[in-house]
């Protein structure tokens, strides 16, 4: 991190591979900028573990002289790394959209953001924009929500399938006779990593339109579902619930110390939406790109831009009074 007198801050430091915060901040108390930092520590101790790794089995094959089968475990530290992930991190917020106004030509430049999974600037934009839209649905006098939270058990390893398998429980329940009165919803998956056990604990909100739902029988139908997971609640859908829904799926306080757990996620959620719709509000547009709203032309108060091009540098003229 820079400051203002150009000098390199190092925010948080690395002692026995724990990272400790400085002034004992907790992840609530770190802004945007500082949780960024925090997140490109973690990926940076990734990849060096990642190349001790590497260099540890090339040394051990070449030493035994073997042609051995590697485990998946072992192909993945050979060929994974995070470097993309630090780049474009880094990067966010230093590349800018032009656009000039269409009444006085006058141009201005907005930054972009990076749009990683787990970047703190571009998450709490995007949580920003989803929240504005679901206000929008919720206020509809026409239809009445509920907020549903499911939870499974905790289990050792977050993968791909595991993902594929909840997502199956969801839809084996939106068929089950107690989501009969469910028109439609838009919904996400929760994560939290439990550092003393070593588990991970997945769970799924759910903002739906529906008439009146038990929670005694939706638990019983969810554990026959889930095989053993009974565990559910049904709330007031209110600003509360709307911002559990679009929070970030994961705290960047849970991987500190674990950052193959990070990478562990990465990878499990790699292309998953952060919010998804259904039934007849499958057609809702939210969508994951950053929305870029611009002010009225600060020279003649035109309302209308139009896009021009995306540079890599702040050398056009950017109005000091321009949010």
């Amino acid at each position: 991190m820079i400051d203002s007198s150009g000098r390199t801050v190092q925010l948080f430091e690395k002692k026995e591979d724990i990272y400790i915060l400085k002034k004992e901040k907790t992840e609530r108390d770190l802004n945007r900028e500082e949780k960024r930092e925090l997140l490109v520590d973690m990926l940076d101790d990734f990849g060096r573990k990642n190349r001790e790794e590497r260099d540890r089995i090339d040394s051990e094959l070449g030493h035994r002289g073997e042609n051995r089968q590697l485990s998946e475990r072992e192909k993945r530290l050979i060929t994974g790394s995070r470097d993309k992930d630090v780049k474009q991190i880094l990067n966010c917020g230093h590349r800018f959209a032009q656009y000039e106004c269409k009444d006085c030509k006058q141009k201005i430049v907005y930054p972009l953001g990076c749009k990683h999974r787990l970047c703190p600037v571009c998450g709490s934009k995007r949580a920003m924009s989803y929240r504005c839209k679901l206000i929008e649905l919720v206020s509809d006098p026409k239809r009445d929500f509920l907020f549903v939270t499911l939870t499974v058990k905790n289990v050792n390893t977050l993968t791909v399938e595991y993902l594929k398998w909840l997502r199956g429980c969801l839809i084996k329940l939106r068929h089950r006779q107690i989501f009969k009165s469910v028109t439609g919803g838009v919904y996400a998956f929760d994560f939290t990593f439990n550092k003393i056990e070593g588990t991970w604990h997945a769970h799924i909100h759910i903002l739906m339109t529906s008439g009146y739902i038990d929670q005694g029988e939706l638990s019983k139908v969810w554990c026959a579902i889930t095989q053993g997971s009974y565990v559910v609640w049904i709330e007031k859908a209110d600003d509360k619930a709307l911002n559990e829904l679009v929070k970030y799926s994961a705290k960047l306080a849970d991987f500190i110390g674990f950052p193959e757990r990070l990478d562990e996620f990465l990878v499990a959620t790699r292309g998953l939406r952060a919010l998804q719709t259904f039934g007849d509000l499958y057609n809702v547009k939210l969508s994951d790109k950053e929305v870029q709203w611009i002010p009225p032309c600060p020279v003649c108060g035109g309302p209308d831009w139009e896009f021009v091009c995306v540079k890599n540098d702040k050398f056009l003229w950017l109005p000091e009074s321009f949010p």
